[in-house]
């Protein structure tokens, strides 16, 4: 019988308005007033976990013109200056992040942790953004993913990732990151199926063929 595998910590680091890392246990319910963020949390979710397949969550009401990824990492006002979208940060570092914990074994007596995030890079709202994908066995601490108050430089971040757990804490490609997730050894699910449902169970949209 497989252990149960558990979404345990949200970290949120300049994604939208939030700049915060969240304990989360068991059910979860996410509540709020209209423009809280509810949909962001779950936008953030889709992103850590489907890269390039994700897709702003249709459930959301209101202006939903900054909910892509730059309006995310930037901060999208949704209003124009100069007939260009205006944006918080005209550049910057965003990390998103999900802890997953698996209960503890009994040889070991410790619950087993995984975080998986990106990293993303913004030199301007016009540029492709820089992403560093990457897996660690541990809890992250926002201490030291911004020592000084400031997150790590993509150099100083890679750099610390490999002292502290490995050049297998990195993964080049978005593809490498996605399948070593879904693998048996880690978070063991049918990617391609997952994919395909993930986005729309978020949304609260019916899949008519499972």
């Amino acid at each position: 019988m497989s252990q149960r595998i558990s979404l345990t910590r949200l970290i949120a680091l300049n994604w939208y308005g939030f700049r915060q890392i969240f304990d989360v246990e068991d059910n979860v319910l996410i509540s709020g007033a209209f423009g809280t963020g509810k949909s962001v949390l779950l936008d953030l979710m889709q992103y850590v976990l489907l890269g390039e397949h994700w897709r702003a969550n249709r459930a959301a009401a209101g202006n939903a013109r900054g909910r892509d990824l730059v309006g995310y990492c930037l901060g999208d006002t949704n209003m124009f200056r100069n007939g260009q979208r205006h944006f918080l940060r005209t550049s910057g570092v965003t990390l998103v992040a999900l802890e997953f914990t698996r209960p503890a074994e009994r040889k070991s007596g410790e619950a087993k942790r995984e975080t998986w995030g990106i990293r993303l890079e913004y030199s301007s709202p016009e540029a492709a953004p820089k992403p560093t994908y990457f897996c660690v066995p541990d809890r992250l601490e926002y201490a030291a993913l911004a020592p000084d108050g400031k997150l790590l430089s993509e150099d100083s971040f890679r750099t610390w990732l490999r002292r502290e757990y490995g050049n297998e804490s990195l993964f080049a490609r978005q593809r490498d990151y996605l399948e070593e997730m879904a693998a048996p050894r880690h978070l063991n699910f049918d990617l391609t199926a997952f994919q395909r449902t993930f986005p729309k169970a978020i949304a609260f949209e019916p899949e008519e063929n499972v």
